[in-house]
């Protein structure tokens, strides 16, 4: 994360109370996202274990099909916010005001409709009540989420990660007490409807001493309209993440959605490594003209395509090869029927890491990544609603590498085409760690299954860090790291 700032050291010696400041911000952003998602699914973890497989099922459906119509509430409009208070310094007031008058719309047209589709479908009235408890929570989170986005436009990253790690531990000690209180899963969905709305409060309590909101309908129309491109890609992206889970209950029932869950939840739970860079790089890079500061991308890009290749291709490693020992030992073995769900999703992570897209973003060709996921969503539902009908939960794993497999080649092909950057460093890293993965999956394979799983795993991360040295390090990155190093212990 801190290679952020050597983008800027690397080609502006005198910018290094900018590239200070960034570290800085890196290091926090990366610490609570981490910390958040740990935490989240911790949480996954310890419910899972408590209920019963049915229960379980019920829960994973509900909170699947809630998150399913909460991503309505976020049509961009975050990312809009954050980018007019970079923009337009000194109208945060109306911009926040704006984003807060539009989301509360939203959130109650989006319940509403909600609400309504539930009388469609074929879920038991136990089903039916979790999902209305938890369309609140959920559509509270995307409310929270507005409040974050401000302060992370203000560069007030220490605020933002407060109130996150903040809400996920209240959350965690909550379903702790529950649990030991012997209570059912509407005890655990009540206590987390009643921590979303008071964080909100304090939310709102705390920004109103900084903050005086007002709105005008002009602008907000106007904020809407801007916030439309990133809101086509929020939406198509997290259709690709959420449908699977509710074609695959109404489908095959609640119990095929537990199953699938606490095998997806492991790459769903990623998708938190790319954005805590995305939320400190972003803002960075759009204030660069990436024509005129050339160099920089191209740094940006090289460095970040190495790092996600790198973290993501060893992850792919690790679940492939220990898919069983990873879900007995988080789910127990009642949920053993979730390891072959871990295994083919796998396949999934080395595309999740997608630094084309955010290159597209930040070179205000947005329009290019929405239409590339509005192709992706037709094709994901229609290999799921196929897949899903013949392999149930196995069907909607395939369904879903395949649809990140095809996000990420259009991503990169569309800075291919256009001629951006070079990808000649992309192209040649992609090949080796595409060769040390099979390396190393082969070698435990043949080498490394007599021992105890543990020493195993250690022996594969090894080879791997070895082969990465031999292949893909170069004295430049070592030299980068070395520097960072000093740094820090300056």
């Amino acid at each position: 994360m801190s290679l952020i700032g050597e983008i800027i050291n690397y080609y502006d010696k005198t910018m290094s109370s900018i590239k200070k400041r960034i570290f800085i911000d890196s290091a926090i952003v990366s610490f609570a996202n981490i910390l958040d998602k740990l935490i989240f699914f911790a949480i996954n973890v310890i419910v899972a274990r408590y209920l019963n497989v049915n229960d379980f099922g019920e829960y994973s459906t509900a909170l699947g099909y809630a998150t399913f119509f909460s991503i309505f509430t976020n049509v961009g409009i975050n990312q809009a916010l954050i980018r007019a208070v970079n923009l337009e310094s000194g109208g945060e007031d109306e911009h926040f005001g704006n984003t807060l008058f539009a989301k509360t719309i939203l959130s109650v047209i989006v319940y509403a409709v909600m609400s309504l589709s539930l009388l469609l479908a074929n879920y038991n009235a136990n089903t039916i009540y979790l999902i209305l408890i938890l369309g609140i929570v959920r559509i509270g989170n995307e409310y929270m989420a507005a409040f974050y986005s401000l302060y992370d436009a203000k560069e007030k990253f220490k605020l933002s990660s407060f109130f996150m790690i903040l809400f996920a531990l209240t959350l965690l000690a909550a379903t702790v007490i529950v649990i030991m209180s012997r209570g059912d899963y509407f005890a655990i969905v009540e206590v987390r409807m009643a921590i979303v709305l008071f964080i909100i409060v304090l939310l709102i309590l705390f920004t109103l001493r900084d903050f005086r909101l007002r709105y005008r309908l002009r602008t907000v129309k106007e904020l809407i309209k801007q916030s439309i491109p990133f809101g086509l890609y929020i939406i198509y992206f997290n259709l690709i993440q959420r449908l699977n889970i509710i074609i695959l209950s109404m489908m095959h029932g609640t119990m095929y959605a537990g199953t699938f869950s606490n095998g997806y939840i492991f790459l769903i739970s990623l998708v938190f490594v790319p954005a805590g860079f995305n939320r400190v790089i972003v803002p960075f890079l759009y204030k660069l003209s990436h024509v005129n500061d050339r160099n920089k991308y191209q740094f940006a890009f090289d460095v970040f395509n190495k790092l996600y290749g790198v973290i993501s291709f060893y992850i792919f490693i690790i679940f492939f090869l220990f898919s069983r020992e990873i879900i007995i030992t988080f789910f127990s073995d009642k949920y053993i029927d979730s390891i072959n769900i871990l295994k083919i999703i796998s396949f999934a992570v080395p595309f999740l890491f997608n630094f084309a897209s955010i290159i597209i973003t930040t070179t205000d060709n947005q329009r290019e990544n929405s239409r590339i996921l509005r192709n992706s969503i037709i094709i994901n539902t229609a290999l799921n609603f196929i897949l899903i009908y013949f392999y149930k939960s196995e069907g909607a794993a395939v369904a879903s590498v395949i649809t990140f497999v095809y996000i990420y080649i259009l991503s990169y092909r569309y800075l291919f085409i256009q001629k951006i950057f070079s990808l000649s460093n992309f192209f040649y890293l992609f090949k080796w760690l595409t060769i040390i993965s099979a390396v190393s999956i082969s070698a435990h394979r043949f080498l490394f299954t007599s021992v105890h799983w543990i020493i195993s795993l250690v022996l594969v991360s090894l080879l791997y860090a070895i082969l990465l040295t031999a292949a893909v390090i170069r004295k430049d990155d070592i030299r980068i790291i070395r520097d960072i190093l000093r740094k820090k212990a300056d």
